[in-house]
């Protein structure tokens, strides 16, 4: 369902499922990659619907997101932020006030309420639970439909690429383990970034595998002498534009700090058995 051009044209909107309309701010960078991707939810005979992650301030892409709702007859009665980035939670203030809706986030500096782990938002019979979802960032949220079978993840789990992990790289795979026991098989994504992906399994498994993989490069480099976070990113990513090897550097630096922590566990363990074992 939808558009099949990527990336659409900036600001406009495109149905991709039954209760699920998306919008490309037009925020594009080295970071941001085409843009944010915002969301609005509600049923085609609803009144009311829920925006997710408006993103930027820009009066054209928040113009935008509003005569969107409006053309299908809906109430904006909440903004939904995944997490508090600069790409993500700007927009959402004014958003509300335009709307008069309450916005809602896991960080309290940028909501009028605070929702987290086992909250559900619900509008026109359509229930959304809030998951907190650690890993890309401490306050990360992801939103489930679970009759509609929709799951919309921010930036921890992206519809290209991987996301930086601003947070611990343990909480990550939690996370991500998580999302994909709980969505199957049957699930939409709906990311923060990047297109929409009809199967949610395979994408949570693709960034399963590249962080365990990243964790093995880690892991020779350290052997090999290898310790700052920046060396280690030069070795990892030695074609990586400047522009982005801030995030890179980031992601490389939770790594080595999870290899360093399971090492740490491990040599702990080896020592209790070894004091056991002369007791």
């Amino acid at each position: 369902m939808g558009s099949s051009l990527w990336p659409p044209a900036a600001s406009v909107a495109h149905r991709v499922a039954a209760t699920a309309w998306h919008l490309l701010a037009p925020n594009a960078s080295p970071w941001t990659y085409e843009g944010t991707n915002t969301w609005l939810l509600g049923r085609e005979d609803g009144r009311d619907c829920l925006v997710v992650d408006p993103g930027t301030t820009q009066e054209s892409h928040l113009d935008a997101v509003v005569a969107a709702a409006r053309r299908r007859g809906w109430r904006i009665a909440g903004v939904l932020v995944t997490h508090n980035h600069d790409d993500h939670a700007p927009g959402a203030a004014e958003l509300g006030r335009r709307a008069d809706a309450p916005v809602y986030a896991n960080d309290p500096s940028v909501c009028d309420e605070r929702i987290g782990e086992g909250d559900r938002v619900e509008i026109d019979a359509l229930g959304v639970e809030v998951l907190h979802t650690p890993g890309h960032s401490d306050d990360s949220l992801t939103f489930w439909l679970p009759q509609e079978r929709l799951l919309l993840t921010g930036d921890t789990i992206l519809g290209r690429r991987s996301a930086a992990v601003f947070g611990r790289l343990s909480d990550f795979f939690d996370s991500s383990s998580r999302l994909r026991e709980l969505a199957g098989e049957d699930t939409v994504l709906l990311p923060g970034h990047g297109r929409h992906q009809e199967d949610v399994g395979p994408v949570i498994d693709r960034a399963l595998r590249v962080r365990r993989r990243r964790m093995e490069q880690v892991e020779r480099l350290l052997d090999a002498g290898v310790t700052r976070a920046a060396d280690l990113t030069r070795h990892i990513y030695p074609d990586i534009p400047e522009d982005r090897r801030r995030a890179a550097e980031v992601s490389t630096r939770a790594t080595r700090d999870l290899v360093l922590s399971e090492r740490a566990a491990h040599a702990c363990g080896e020592h209790a058995h070894v004091l056991h074992d002369h007791t």
